[in-house]
């Protein structure tokens, strides 16, 4: 979205004989915008927007992009145009532009994405080129740009076990350790020192969740929720620090590997939203004074109290682990939580 009234989706084609899919959103409806001269039968995997005249989107051919070039498209205000991606096969599976001039794509040279399939283009501002991918990773699935000197990107399981995970620092990209068997199909980064990685664990057979601190990625301890969390998360998205959202639409067969039919899930990370409430009494004093012929003169007083409820804003809260329903039961003391707001729990 690069605004409300201004945002894409892609997917498959419908059929063999159909373009890929590409919807845009006015502010009321979304349309369908059919991209001229690309192949049939296609998929896109994704699509970024910088402004109104120009989004970018990439995926893959016919047949799994085994015998055709990966698709590359450019808007540019009124038509969807293809660009070359210099790959005679392959899959483009994400893409991160930082500007009409600097951009990246990352994929697979085989549907599959194992070892020693990194695919990483970059967008000059002229042509899409490919640039080395560091030695021993996996395909990689998706890729964010912090900026021209600072990035990352993520992907499958190397052939040493470990999870691919690799580092742009503006002269070229390196690999970083990652957890072992980690399968990793989505990276955010708020900064240079805070990130998420999300995926599924092979070795436990559990959703992954993985925080970078500026030092290292550490796995983040996943509650005992079977079987909701036997689900491989395919996206996540953080709005701040404390703020962030992961979904899943599938389950992993880890004796068969491959995605299964799932149920969707949804988990949140961020202060758990608890209102507090208070009671305020005002005191209304009346003083009346009556005066009879002949007599003395005498005051009464008398008070009355009324009770209003005001409920107070809640505070910045307190981040716990993303499911939302488990929050109010890790609320066991400050300290602990205090330590919570800074640092993941880290799988012993």
């Amino acid at each position: 979205m690069f605004n409300t009234n201004d945002g894409w989706a892609v997917g498959s084609a419908a059929d063999a004989a159909s373009p890929p899919v590409i919807l845009h959103w006015n502010g009321a409806a979304w349309v369908v915008k059919t991209p001229p001269g690309v192949a049939l039968g296609g998929t896109l995997m994704d699509v970024h927007a910088l402004s109104p005249t120009e989004a970018w989107t990439v995926g893959f051919g016919p047949a799994f992009g085994a015998a055709s070039s990966p698709p590359i498209l450019k808007w540019d205000g009124t038509i969807w145009a293809s660009v070359p991606s210099g790959l005679a096969s392959g899959v483009l599976t994400d893409l991160h532009m930082l500007s009409s001039t600097d951009g990246w794509a990352v994929g697979c040279t085989v549907i599959g994405c194992g070892p020693g399939t990194a695919v990483i283009l970059r967008w000059n501002g002229l042509a899409w080129s490919s640039v080395t991918a560091p030695a021993g990773i996996a395909g990689l699935l998706d890729v964010f740009m912090l900026s021209p000197t600072d990035g990352w990107a993520v992907g499958s399981i190397a052939a040493d076990g470990q999870g691919s995970i690799i580092h742009w620092d503006g002269v070229q990209w390196r690999r970083v350790p990652a957890p072992t068997g980690a399968f990793l199909t989505s990276v955010h980064m708020v900064s240079a020192t805070e990130g998420w990685t999300v995926g599924f664990d092979t070795v436990s057979d559990l959703s992954l969740i993985v925080h970078w601190n500026g030092l290292t990625w550490d796995v983040v301890s996943t509650p005992p929720v079977p079987p909701t969390m036997t689900n491989i998360l395919t996206s996540v998205f953080m709005v701040s620090a404390l703020d962030g959202w992961g979904v899943s639409g599938f389950t992993f067969a880890p004796k068969a590997p491959g995605f299964g039919a799932g149920s969707g899930l949804f988990i949140h990370y961020g202060p758990e939203v608890i209102p507090e409430t208070t009671t305020s009494f005002s005191t209304l004093t009346v003083t009346t004074t009556t005066s009879i012929t002949g007599t003395t003169t005498s005051a009464a007083t008398s008070t009355t109290s009324s009770s209003t409820t005001t409920t107070i804003p809640p505070g910045p809260g307190i981040p716990g682990y993303p499911i939302e329903s488990i929050l109010a039961g890790l609320m066991a003391g400050v300290a602990v939580l205090a330590v919570l707001r800074h640092r993941p729990i880290r799988r012993g």
